[in-house]
């Protein structure tokens, strides 16, 4: 009986899944920004990224380059002018770099109509929570974000599922889909741990935020030591949860204006430092041959204007175009 309940769950969150890409597809068909892998480049089509500026995500900066993609990879990084395809994405008049990687986020999570954080408990609401996660997940890829850590639980399941089969725009999704292990305590002890804790919080409240806000000065300083401290790596990593999904870059936009950290060290933190941490090195996290097509440009230069990292008018994750806009400043 609980198992056909449970089936029953997920035929449901299947259902509204489908919804989702259609009011998806409609919104990017509506505003011109948002747009789809079904309505823009196939990965089997070569394409070219003229780039005047491009932060490879390993420290460097390449000026007046060609990046050719094909078949979801970058195949090749030629001077400017000398790739060949029949499209090409002038991006010589922003800033190129790879696509953001946040380690830490909770995509599910989200406020309720009550405007409370809608309990992780409430297995029964699956098509519930899948909607709000394909609802955050498209608005963190929006911000630049490519791929991301969900930490984790099983109503990822389904969302990630038709993020991988193109169905609904959003990064790449890693999770664990749980956390349990047959040496920690039982599910029952975990589960009462963490309705304890919530509990006690009752969601996001006055008391709660003032208490976040009289934590920063410490954050703040164990920030700084970290910074400080020889071959400590620094990785990029929100927490992102409800709320929040769409403005992860804000945190590293504040890695650099309140913690110190160099711009060009933040970059390599949200990259190629952050694939490394997830043992993907080999797979994402920069601009070079071989690896997954997953670019983004910005407005303006990160390296003299921080703020220029959430100004993201360009994303492509694994050869695919989600996103696609003129820039608005001028430099």
């Amino acid at each position: 009986m609980k198992g056909n309940r449970h089936d029953a769950h997920r035929r449901r969150a299947r259902l509204i899944v489908v919804l989702v890409v259609v009011c998806l597809t409609a919104m990017g068909a509506d505003t011109g920004r948002a747009q789809t892998a079904a309505a823009t480049s196939s990965m089997d089509q070569p394409i070219v990224l003229r780039a005047h500026q491009v932060l490879d995500g390993v420290g460097e900066v390449l000026v007046d380059r060609d990046i050719v993609v094909r078949d979801g990879r970058i195949a090749e990084i030629v001077p400017a002018g000398s790739g060949r395809a029949d499209r090409v994405y002038d991006l010589r008049g922003v800033t190129v770099l790879p696509g953001y990687i946040d380690t830490h986020v909770h995509i599910g999570h989200h406020f309720d109509d009550n405007e409370k954080l809608h309990p992780p408990s409430d297995v029964e609401a699956l098509g519930h929570v899948t909607l709000h996660g394909a609802e955050n997940a498209y608005r963190t890829l929006m911000s630049g974000v490519t791929t991301m850590q969900s930490l984790g639980g099983p109503e990822d399941a389904e969302l990630r599922a038709w993020i991988e089969r193109g169905a609904i725009p959003g990064p790449r999704l890693l999770s664990s889909l749980g956390s349990l292990r047959e040496d920690t305590w039982t599910p029952e002890q975990i589960r009462g741990w963490v309705r304890d804790r919530y509990n006690r919080v009752s969601g996001y409240t006055l008391e709660g935020f003032a208490n976040l806000h009289a934590a920063q000065p410490g954050a703040l300083a164990v920030f700084k030591a970290s910074l400080e401290t020889p071959g400590l790596k620094v990785v990029f990593s929100t927490d992102a949860n409800a709320g929040s999904h769409g403005q992860n870059i804000d945190e590293l936009i504040a890695y650099v204006q309140q913690g110190g950290q160099a711009p060009m060290d933040a970059v390599i933190s949200a990259t190629s430092r952050a694939a490394e941490s997830l043992g993907m090195e080999d797979q994402l996290g920069a601009i070079a041959p071989g690896l997954e097509a997953d670019i983004i440009a910005v407005d303006g230069d990160p390296l003299t204007d921080p703020t220029a990292l959430r100004r993201v008018v360009f994303v492509m994750r694994g050869g695919r175009v989600y996103k696609n806009e003129a820039p608005t400043t001028t430099r």
